[in-house]
């Protein structure tokens, strides 16, 4: 009986041994697990899911408080916060302090990898002198600028600013456009759009009243080729719908169509009845439609090799409020904002299918905004939707869901594009004062004197600031250096 008992015993013993490690493995799997998922305890015992603040800033190597306490890395770096609204300076010597407000939340990941700090001590230095400047564009990851001068010598010269010493090539282009001599006439030249090889750009010249359009090879000037007198079309619009340029999407008489370069052709109508494109990407558009025989006006996405494009949304043309639309994808969703008047709309899903009933893109966000919208903009990453006008901004961030209103410094008698330095950072020029600020309106800060109208440019390795200045004999193309050694 004793024996029995004893053996039992230990077999009792086993099992509760093998319950309490079990029963610790779990628990120590199970606070592993809430910790990689962000929560803590607090001070006052409650378990709470913390959020994560990831912190970079150009240059690296900068001080970061959180809070006004000063952490011990530097950027860029990290940091586990609990939810609310915190404050963050960031700061390294010889440089400006970058500062923000965001809210933390539970679970979520907070992007604050863009601030860039100004020098304190500002070292402009000129590169070329002219005496007379008409236009300055850049390319899409700022490697090149292109100046124009004015007719009747249109002329223009390409710049290499992807290193330190920077490459001029002359630009022989007068041979391409109408009438540059004639007398009494005034001329307007709009770089519109570069290629994304930076090889070829489309200028529009308005002159008396007409207009046409150029496809200028800037390797090749030779090959360069004026659209309007090449298709014999009146053509309202043209983007790049290629890398390499060499197709194109086109407007003419509300007749989208598509052309190709290399075989010098242009395709039959596509749609019909377009107002308005936005590009979505080389073989997608997005478009504002006249129905006049059911008097609406549509929001339409276009795909090349469809037979017709697919309806996004309708109004009531009646009411003739200015309309828009951009569009395109962020992390695996489309989506498209419409603006309508006072009204903004954005939708996320999926880009209907051409021929088939229903419409794929669900609401996200209506809103009415204090002031009617005259421009709707997409910023390069695709991540920011801006309403604007004037100087008055509306920003939406697709990442974080927030929408907010900013102005911009100086006198806007007419709403434009907005300009970026890059892909968070915007500029103005307004009274002749170069002002730069973070994608929401945050950090707006004065940074140098220059001669309004011109392109302001920072380099692909963001060392140098291009501007152009004013001089006694004429205009500067001048550099500002962005990096302290």
């Amino acid at each position: 009986m004793h024996k029995f008992e004893s053996r039992r015993f230990k077999i009792n013993k086993v099992i509760l041994a093998n319950t309490i490690m079990i029963l610790a493995v779990v628990l120590i799997v199970t606070v592993l697990v809430l910790i990689t998922m962000g929560y803590s305890l607090t001070r006052d015992g409650k378990v709470e899911q913390t959020g994560l603040v990831q912190l970079a800033s150009v240059p690296s190597g900068a001080a970061v408080q959180i809070d006004g306490a000063q952490q011990f890395s530097k950027t860029s770096t990290k940091a586990t916060l609990t939810p609310g609204l915190h404050s963050f300076a960031i700061n390294r010597s010889g440089y400006d302090v970058w500062n923000k407000k965001a809210n933390v939340y539970s679970g979520s990941v907070l992007w604050l990898n863009y601030a860039r700090l100004l020098p304190n001590e500002k070292v402009i230095s000129p590169v070329k002198n002219h005496e007379t400047l008409y236009k300055m564009s850049s390319s899409p990851k700022s490697e090149y600028i292109l100046l124009l001068w004015p007719a009747p010598g249109l002329a223009a010269q390409l710049i290499d600013i992807r290193s330190d010493t920077v490459k001029t090539t002359d630009v022989q282009l007068a041979a391409f456009f109408t009438d540059l001599s004639a007398e009494g006439v005034q001329h307007d030249f709009q770089v519109k759009e570069w290629n994304r090889d930076e090889n070829k750009v489309l200028v529009w010249h308005g002159f008396a009243d007409r207009s046409e359009w150029v496809w200028l090879n800037l390797k090749n000037p030779s090959e360069s080729i004026n659209l309007t007198d090449e298709y014999r079309f009146n053509f309202s619009d043209i983007r790049f719908a290629s890398g390499d340029g060499n197709k194109l999407l086109a407007l003419e008489s509300g007749n989208l169509r598509r052309a190709d370069i290399g075989g010098k052709t242009v395709s039959a109508v596509l749609v019909n009845g377009v107002l308005a494109m936005s590009r979505v990407s080389d073989d997608e558009a997005l478009l504002v439609t006249d129905n006049p025989a059911v008097g609406t006006r549509s929001f339409s996405f276009y795909k090349h090799g469809n037979r017709g494009a697919s309806e996004i949304y309708s109004l009531d043309a009646s009411k003739q409020a200015p309309l828009g639309v951009v569009g395109g994808e962020y992390y695996g969703d489309d989506f498209a904002a419409i603006s309508e008047g006072h009204q903004l709309q954005i939708l996320k899903g999926t880009y209907p299918s051409f021929g088939k009933a229903g419409n794929s893109l669900n609401p996200l966000l209506s809103v009415k905004l204090d002031w009617p919208v005259e421009q709707l903009e997409l910023s390069a990453n695709k991540r920011f939707i801006y309403a604007i006008n004037k100087e008055n901004v509306y920003n939406y961030d697709l990442e974080n869901g927030i929408g907010q209103y900013f102005k911009l410094a100086g006198t806007h008698e007419a709403s434009a594009q907005l300009n970026w330095l890059d892909g968070y950072m915007l500029w103005t020029d307004g009274d002749g004062q170069l002002t730069v600020y973070d994608f929401d309106g945050d950090n707006k800060r004065a940074v140098q004197k220059v001669e309004p109208g011109f392109k302001v440019v920072l380099t692909g390795n963001g060392k140098w600031l291009y501007s152009v200045g004013k001089t006694e004999t004429g205009y500067s193309l001048q550099r500002l250096r962005m990096v302290i050694d």
